[in-house]
Parts: structure tokens; sequence; C-alpha cells
């Protein structure tokens, strides 16, 4: 099968959005079709709004580059695009893109690009330029709609679109494995993802573990992220850029703490806890696939660090208590493999029209 795989811009550094869309196509490719990525400069609506020259020479720029931080199969052709137009894509099957601006353009190509379908990742009212715009990204014809988590599917069928097939997101249970018993971890170990998005929610989340550290005065804190070093003054915090094992920076904590606003599905947070992290999340609608409150984590309100603190301060004090939660959540999130999400998305394709 050709599968065109088409998304915005051209990613410089890791993004959960980005790394889904490029693990379908390794694993495609890796089972024998015929994978080519598309990465689209000019995106109509997209903020900020950049002159027409610089994104012109930004597609020749990146031409048939690919992303550093993430091994693409080596038979994947990658493409950079200036705009999304029947003469910029080859002919295929399938044409399996993501994020709602580039719907528009996706609905004006040609059926020979592929039998359309649109991976809906996130509610992006924050990307698109309406709530309205979105909603109508979500009937738009010719189009088939694929979410990854309940949620989503509710918010597509509210805004009046046909009702989408539905295809969890997947994580690498090998890569992302239980390396260290949860027994032998030091009890007051957090990790958490830093990120200067606001709907992350890492103010909140650094708040409450500061308020934890004023109870325990042995808790160490590993942040992580793709951006600059965030300069804490607090010793007791240490924060990896872009770590080359980030199993291994999971599996040296005890605790991972998802402070989340908003969130499509929470990639991080369900690659702690195959690693045996127990996990302090809030209560936000993307985290209910996987948050049991009490069963495979403890679950708090979103921008309340008070709250949050208190969540994280219970399983400090409850080493009984973080081992259970960290052992059913592991084994809870096993069943988010990527056999099974490839062969869901695989149906769903050749059962589009």
């Amino acid at each position: 099968m050709k599968i065109n795989v088409v998304v915005p811009s051209f990613p410089t550094v890791m993004s959960g959005g980005y790394k889904i869309m490029f693990e379908y196509a390794n694993r495609f490719a890796q089972t024998g079709d015929d994978v080519a990525v598309y990465f689209v400069m000019d995106v109509p609506l997209s903020r900020p709004v950049r002159p027409v020259p610089y994104l012109w020479l930004k597609s020749k720029w990146f031409g048939g580059r690919r992303p550093s931080w993430f091994a693409l199969h080596e038979r994947i052709a990658c493409h950079s695009i200036f705009r999304l137009t029947d003469n910029a894509v080859r002919n295929a099957d399938v044409l399996l893109f993501t994020q709602c601006l580039l719907t528009p353009p996706v609905g004006r190509l040609s059926e020979a690009k592929g039998r359309k379908i649109n991976l809906i990742q996130g509610y992006e009212d924050w990307i698109a330029p309406s709530v309205g715009f979105l909603h109508e990204t979500y009937r738009a014809v010719g189009i088939k709609n694929v979410v990854i988590t309940d949620f989503l599917e509710e918010k597509v069928m509210a805004a009046g679109g046909m009702r989408p097939a539905k295809v969890y997101n997947a994580i690498d249970t090998g890569e992302f494995a239980l390396r260290i018993p949860v027994e032998q971890r030091h009890a007051h170990t957090v990790s958490m993802l830093y990120h200067p998005l606001p709907k992350k929610g890492f103010e909140y989340g650094l708040e409450a573990l500061r308020q934890c550290r004023a109870k325990y005065s042995d808790l160490s804190v590993s942040l992580f992220g793709v951006y600059p070093d965030p300069q804490l003054p607090e010793p007791w915090i240490r924060y990896t850029r872009s770590p080359r094992d980030l199993a291994a920076l999971y599996n040296s904590t005890a605790i991972y703490v998802a402070p989340s606003l908003l969130e499509g599905w929470g990639l991080t947070a369900t690659e702690a806890m195959s690693c045996g992290c127990a996990l302090v999340a809030t209560d936000i609608e993307a985290f209910k696939v996987f948050a049991h409150h009490g069963e495979t984590a403890l679950t708090a309100p979103a921008a309340n660090a008070e709250k949050l603190a208190k969540a994280i301060d219970t399983l400090l004090a409850d080493t009984e208590l973080r081992q259970k939660l960290a052992l059913k959540g592991h084994d809870y999130v096993q069943r988010f493999s990527w056999e099974k999400s490839v062969a869901a998305l695989r149906k769903e394709m050749l059962a589009a029209q």
C-alpha cells in the first residue's frame, strides 16, 4: 500500500503529536508499505503568520531532510513542500494527516492522492482560528476522522460529525519497560516534564513539588524536556534536556507528575507508568483513559497546586499505596501496544471511502 503521511511544518524538536505520526510511518514501512512523509510549510491560518518568501525558502532549505530527533525508517522518503497541492504530493492509496488547519487543503486534493484520514490527536481550539472552524473540520466531506481517545470521539459527534473511528495511542512497551523494581526505588523521587506552554500546567506542578519539599527534605525531582534549562534555583531539582535514555530517567524515580490543563492523550504519563512510576495526574478528560483514581493513579483538579501537592504527598507518605498504584498502572498501560494500534489504523485505512 502507498501511504502519504502529511504534517505541518518541520519539527526540529521532539513533539508527541509528530512522534505518533512518525511511529506509524515507521511501522507501516517495516511491514512493506511504501511510505512518504510530507512537511507542509505554508499552512493557511496558522499562527504566527510568516511571510510567503520565508515559507518558500524554508521548504527549499529543509528539502528532503529528516528530523534529527527521530529515526525514520530508511525506506521512507521525506519531502518539505511549500504548499499542499496535487502537484506537490504523489498519488497514493492513503493520505494520513494530523492537525485541523490542514483539513481544508487536504480536502482540495484529488482522490488520486489517497483515501483521506484525519488522525485527531487533540481538541485543537488553541490552534484553530475559531471553535466554529474546528468543528467544520470534523464535518469535512470526503475525510474520515480517527480519534485517539474517548473524549475526542464525543467532541467530534457533538460538533455534528459522523461517529469517528477510535484508535488509542500506543507506547513502545519494549523501550519503556520496568527495569528497576518499584520496591527498590527511593520513595521520595519524582519526575516531571518541563514545557513552557501554559496548557502543560508546569507552573502548578512546580508549585506542588515545592510545597512537598517543605515537608520532605530528601525530596529530589528530575525534570526533562526539549527546551533550554529553565534555570530553577533549587538544587534538589535537576533538569535533563533531551535525555538519551528517557526510560532510565523514569525508572530512576518513584512518582511521575502530569499537571497538564489540556492534552489530547498524555504520552509521557503512559511512558512513565510503563516504566513503573506511580502516576499523579490532573483529572482532565484525556487522562481518564488510563488514570483511574485510586486504581492506576491519583488524580487532582487541574490548575490547583494545593490539591496536586496533596495527591503527591499521599504517595510520598504511603509506600505501600505508591507501589500498588505503580504496579497496577504498569500492567494497565501494557494494553496500549503498537501492534494493536497499527492493526486498528490499517483496518480504518482500508475501510475509508
